[in-house]
C-alpha cells in the first residue's frame, strides 16, 4: 500500500505514534487472502539508522462468481418459412470476472459471442435467427438457453435462460387438377384423366388420397406432400352406349390431414362430350396428317405463333396437354379445314349447329380467348367443343350444294371436276391445275387400306338424310 503518514515523527521514549490507512479489495486481488507487512525506518541520537518490520497480517477474500442470461424472441407467433430473431443477454451479477463465456440454445446449437470474459456489472448480448419449418409444425417452438464460464479459481459458473415459446400458424392447403385427354369421345372410347394434386399451402399434408366418383380411388405414388410439392397419377375410363347422350362430367377429390390432423380436402371436375360410335365425316381426316396438304394453307397464325411448317401445324395439333394447347389444336384444325373446304363464311346453322355465327367468326372468338389470360377453363373448354363439332359437321367434300349455295360469296368450296380433290383454298386456280384424283391422293405416304372408303375423311358423298347432326347433338 506505500507510504503511511504519521501524526508524529519523533518518537520519545516509552511512547507510540498510531496510523490508519484503507485498502479496497478488488477482484484483481482475488483469490486472496490479502498478506502484507508494514516497515518503520529512522534514526538514534548519533544518526544511525533504527528499523523494525511489524507481524505479518492476511486476509481471506470471499467472493460471488454469478451470471445469468435472459433471452427473447422478436414474435409471439410465427408461419413456416418466417424468420425468428432470438436475443441473448449474459450478465455478470457476480463481483468478480467471468471468464471462458459460452452460450448454447438447446434448439439452435452454439450461439457465437462477441466476448468471452464479462467483468463484474458488464454483460454482453448476442443475437441469432431461426427459419421456422413445415417440420416444426403444429407447434409451438420452445427453446432455452445455457451458458457457463469460469470464476478465477477455475471453478464453474453456468446459468440457465428464462423459457421461450412462439407459437405457430399454418394454411394447409392442396388443390387438385383434372384433365382429359380428350374435349369429345364417341360411346365406344378410351378417356385418360390425369390428375395433379398440388400442395399449396406452407405445411405438410398427410395420408393424401384421391377419389374419383366415377372411377372410385385412384392410387398415388406419394401420400405426404411438402409445401410447393406435388403428385401426378392418371387413370382411364372406357365409354359405352349407356354413358350417351352425355356429357360425362366426374369429380375427382384429394384428402389429406395437416400437422394437427385436421382434414384438408380439394376437389375439380372434368367433362367430356359423348357421340355415338356410328360413321361420321370429318372435314380434315385424312388431310390433316398430312404436310403435303398442310404445306399449301401455310403460314398462319394462331394465338401469336406463326405456324410456317407442316411439322409446326401437325405438333400443335397433337399436343392435348392442357385446356389451352387442346382448344389451340382445334383452332388449328379448324383453320386448315377452313382453308381446304371454303367453309369460313358458312354460318353453323349452315354446318348443321345451332348459331349464326360464320365459321371465321367463331375462329376469332377462339383467337380472343386464346390471348386472354384469365380465361376460365370452361370458357375454354366449351369453345374446344364448338370447334370439334365444326370440324366433325356435315361438311364433305366438296360441301353438298345447297349448303354451297347458301354461304356467301366466296365462302363455298371449289368447283372441282368429279373425282377430283381440291389441294389449296385459291378459287382463282384453275382446278385442273390445282387439284388431286382419288388415286393421287392414296398414293400419298401414310394412307392406310387400299381403296378411297379407307381413307379417312374422304369416306362418302354428303348424305341429305344422314344422322350424324344427331349423333354429335347437333341441330337436325
Amino acid at each position: 500500500m506505500g507510504p503511511i503518514s504519521l501524526i508524529s515523527t519523533t518518537i520519545a521514549p516509552g511512547d507510540n505514534v498510531t496510523a490508519t490507512t484503507t485498502y479496497t479489495v478488488a477482484s484483481s486481488d482475488l483469490p486472496g487472502p490479502i498478506v502484507n507487512t508494514a516497515n518503520v525506518t529512522g534514526v538514534d541520537l548519533t544518526g544511525e539508522p533504527v528499523f523494525a518490520t511489524s507481524n505479518r497480517v492476511s486476509v481471506d477474500l470471499t467472493y460471488d462468481a454469478s451470471i445469468e442470461v435472459i433471452k427473447t424472441a422478436d414474435r409471439v407467433s410465427a408461419s413456416p418459412s418466417e424468420t425468428i430473431t432470438y436475443t441473448y443477454i449474459i450478465n455478470n451479477v457476480g463481483n468478480t470476472a467471468v471468464d471462458n463465456v459460452t452460450l448454447e440454445d438447446d434448439r439452435l446449437g452454439p450461439i457465437s459471442l462477441i466476448s468471452t470474459t464479462i467483468a463484474p456489472g458488464d454483460n454482453v448480448t448476442a443475437t441469432t435467427t431461426y427459419t421456422v419449418a413445415s417440420s416444426d409444425l403444429p407447434g409451438p417452438i420452445v427453446n432455452t438457453a445455457n451458458v457457463t464460464g469460469v470464476d478465477l479459481t477455475g471453478e464453474p459458473v453456468f446459468a440457465t435462460s428464462n423459457r421461450v415459446s412462439v407459437n405457430l400458424t399454418y394454411d394447409a392447403s392442396i388443390e387438385v387438377i383434372k384433365t382429359a385427354d380428350k374435349a369429345v369421345a364417341s360411346s365406344q372410347d378410351t378417356i385418360t384423366y390425369t390428375y395433379i394434386i398440388t400442395n399449396i399451402g406452407n405445411a405438410i399434408v398427410d395420408n393424401v388420397t384421391l377419389e374419383d366418383d366415377k372411377l372410385g380411388p385412384i392410387f398415388l405414388t406419394s401420400t405426404t406432400l411438402a409445401p410447393g410439392d406435388n403428385v401426378t397419377t392418371t387413370a382411364q375410363y372406357n365409354t359405352t352406349a349407356g354413358d350417351l347422350p352425355g356429357p360425362i362430367v366426374n369429380i375427382a377429390t384429394a384428402e389429406g390431414q395437416d400437422p394437427s390432423g385436421n382434414t384438408v380436402t380439394a376437389s375439380d371436375s372434368e367433362s367430356v362430350e359423348l357421340y355415338p360410335e356410328e360413321p361420321g365425316t370429318r372435314t380434315l381426316g385424312y388431310y390433316k396428317n398430312h404436310p403435303c396438304v398442310i404445306e399449301q394453307v401455310l403460314p398462319v397464325t394462331i394465338a401469336g405463333e406463326n405456324i410456317t411448317t407442316a411439322e409446326q401445324a401437325i405438333s400443335i395439333m397433337k399436343d392435348r396437354s392442357n385446356h389451352w394447347s387442346r382448344l389451340k389444336s382445334q383452332l388449328m384444325v379448324t383453320i386448315l379445314n377452313t382453308n381446304v373446304f371454303m367453309i369460313g363464311n358458312c354460318t353453323l346453322e349452315h354446318l348443321g349447329l345451332e348459331g349464326s355465327e360464320t365459321v371465321n367468326e367463331i375462329i376469332s372468338q377462339a383467337e380472343a380467348l386464346l390471348a386472354a389470360p384469365d380465361a376460365s377453363k370452361d370458357d375454354l373448354s366449351a369453345m374446344q367443343v364448338l370447334l370439334d363439332r365444326i370440324n366433325n359437321s356435315n361438311t364433305s367434300e366438296p360441301l353438298p350444294e345447297e349448303i354451297s349455295e347458301a354461304c356467301p360469296p366466296g365462302g363455298g368450296p371449289p368447283k372441282t371436276p368429279p373425282g377430283k380433290y381440291k389441294k389449296g383454298f385459291d378459287n382463282d386456280v384453275d382446278a385442273d391445275d390445282d387439284a388431286m384424283t382419288k388415286a393421287e391422293i392414296l398414293k400419298l405416304k401414310g394412307v392406310p387400306g387400299e381403296g378411297i372408303d379407307e381413307a379417312p375423311g374422304l369416306q362418302k358423298p354428303f348424305n341429305p338424310k344422314s344422322r350424324a347432326s344427331e349423333r354429335a347433338g347437333k341441330k337436325k
